[in-house]
């Protein structure tokens, strides 16, 4: 089953990654944003589009300054985006 995170609000905290050990940077106080036709944002900082990516949960990303990663949902309310391989961002929906 693919999760829609249309019409969602998730807030959203780095992953620092420091030898074998990560740590969470803290929630960003500006949500990420996903809205119809596949528009995600965070407002007032970047903007960018999704889709679906086959026989999964997750979803591609690709935002306005060039960069790109894929969102995992873990669970309805949680998803961890994955970018050059390693986890990148914490997501809660707010």
């Amino acid at each position: 089953m693919k999760f829609d995170p249309t019409g969602t609000s998730w807030r959203v905290a780095g992953i620092t990654h420091t030898g074998t050990a990560s740590a969470l940077d803290g929630y960003h106080p500006v949500p990420w944003e996903f809205l119809g036709n596949g528009h995600v944002r965070a407002s007032g900082h970047w903007e960018g589009v999704w889709g679906h990516i086959d026989n999964s949960d997750a979803i591609a990303v690709a935002i306005n300054n060039q960069d790109s990663f894929e969102v995992h949902f873990v669970h309805p309310n949680w998803f961890v985006a994955i970018k050059n391989g390693a986890p990148y961002r914490l997501g809660n929906r707010a």
